[in-house]
């Protein structure tokens, strides 16, 4: 299996480092970051180009929504895991 690297994008700073602390123990995942919005994540894929990114919906300055359609834009080939208690399903 390859090395992976991941990028997790969530307003709630303990929720990500509880996260990172478990993929980080999965042998074939090499590096994890972090954004805590939208805008954060959109500027960090531009420059590393994760293989996954696990994507909050609700977060302020920029939504995990408007963040994902971005990043299809940039790279429609992008691997996205939506990550949330939100209630709205849509």
């Amino acid at each position: 299996m390859q090395n992976l690297s991941i990028l997790l994008v969530d307003d709630h700073k303990l929720f990500r480092a509880g996260l990172k602390l478990l993929l980080e123990n999965i042998t074939y995942i090499h590096r994890v970051d972090e954004a805590e919005n939208g805008i954060q994540c959109l500027n960090f894929i531009q420059q590393s180009n994760p293989d996954i990114v696990f994507m909050d919906i609700e977060m302020p300055e920029m939504d995990g929504i408007t963040a994902t359609r971005k990043a299809l834009e940039l790279f429609p080939d992008m691997k996205k895991i939506a990550l949330s208690i939100y209630g709205d399903e849509n």
